[in-house]
């Protein structure tokens, strides 16, 4: 319920916000932002494997690699454990990442702050419920400076680093080049074609045998597959051919305004140009996986993030007479966005508590 509330309270923000100057914008941003960090760290019972992360803190006696997590989340809970022994400072600590990524992109990156946290806010729900992957893409997408500044070296630094708090962050190596590549956009379909065709045809046969891969990752992909073909969904309840339906239906809503209003702009503004090269990709990937296993597609989110940018694009080139309709579509869309994650049904994620409720 508690993502309800934010969400109407931030959309109300945004509504008064969005025709005001830049610095007024940033100050909603951080208010908000700061109204997140704060929930995130007093959270208790909440989120995503609460209980496998929270037994985990409980028992850590010393810092091993063969049990637990990946090795940066077992670095960061031995360190807090042994210097705190306080889950609440480990979540604030969580929750500390979440707020300095999300901010600092959204004021150095963004053209709109107060949109594009509003659609951070509907795509992750701020890093309330955060799993160790939310925490890898935040990561990520703060890698988004390094590209736009072409520092290699940083970037592959961020990913890195993600990669030690969940290993899928590593397919998010590509998106350096693909943000800088210059190829037409009929290429690119014809890509979204071709690699989703044979990745449906022919994925599980192309994936039989990743032992090259390590035999952590090897043994995931090939356990996520076997699930999948066992009428596994993950969570979700639609086939993969109506998951890849409703990934371009979302999309297409941004591809019509960018069609109509924004193409003549896309080849003057490097960064928008840049960052719909991302997005795309991610439709790529989505559709090429999805058939493969959810668990796959699930990391789309890590090159799907940008779309909190080229919102604030459309509106920020949209004509002044269509900004009010495409605000309205945006918190329209988002408010579907945000009640299908706040599920009566998923107690962990619905059911907000705190820590003082101990008490």
């Amino acid at each position: 319920m508690i993502l309800i509330l934010l969400y109407i309270t931030f959309a109300l923000i945004t509504v008064l916000a969005i025709r005001a100057r830049r610095v007024v914008q940033l100050n909603a941003v951080f208010f908000c932002g700061t109204l997140c960090f704060i929930l995130t760290g007093i959270r208790w019972k909440y989120g995503g494997d609460w209980d496998s992360y929270f037994d985990y803190f409980r028992s850590i006696r010393g810092l091993t690699f063969e049990e637990g997590f990946e090795p940066g989340w077992n670095v960061v809970s031995y360190i807090i454990k042994t210097t705190f022994n306080s889950y609440t400072v480990f979540q604030f600590t969580m929750a500390g990442i979440l707020f300095y990524t999300s901010f600092t992109v959204i004021k150095k990156l963004s053209v709109v702050p107060i949109l594009s946290f509003l659609l951070y806010y509907s795509m992750t729900d701020a890093g309330l419920p955060y799993v160790r992957k939310g925490i890898a893409a935040g990561i990520i997408l703060l890698s988004l400076l390094f590209i736009v500044n072409r520092d290699l070296k940083k970037f592959l630094l961020c990913v890195g680093c993600a990669s030690l708090i969940h290993y899928s962050a590593v397919v998010s190596l590509p998106i350096y080049w693909i943000y800088h590549n210059k190829s037409s956009y009929k290429k690119y379909f014809v890509i979204f074609v071709c690699s989703t065709a044979v990745f449906y045809v022919f994925g599980k046969l192309i994936f039989s045998n990743v032992s090259f891969l390590g035999d952590y990752l090897n043994y995931k992909l090939t356990n996520y597959m076997e699930q999948s073909e066992a009428g596994e969904n993950f969570g979700v309840s639609i086939s993969p051919e109506r998951a890849m339906i409703n990934q371009l239906l979302k999309k297409f809503y941004v591809f019509f305004f960018i069609f109509c209003y924004c193409k003549e702009v896309l080849t003057r503004d490097i960064r928008f140009r840049g960052f719909l090269n991302i997005y795309v990709f991610s439709l790529i990937f989505y559709c090429s996986v999805v058939p493969l296993a959810f668990q796959f597609a699930r990391m789309s989110a890590y090159f799907e993030i940008v779309e909190m940018l080229i919102y604030a694009y459309i509106y920020y080139y949209l004509p002044q007479k269509e900004k009010s309709l495409f605000l309205l579509l945006v918190l329209l869309f988002n408010a579907w966005r945000i009640f299908g994650h706040a599920d009566p049904g998923q107690p962990d994620i619905y059911n907000y508590h705190t820590v003082f409720e101990l008490f």
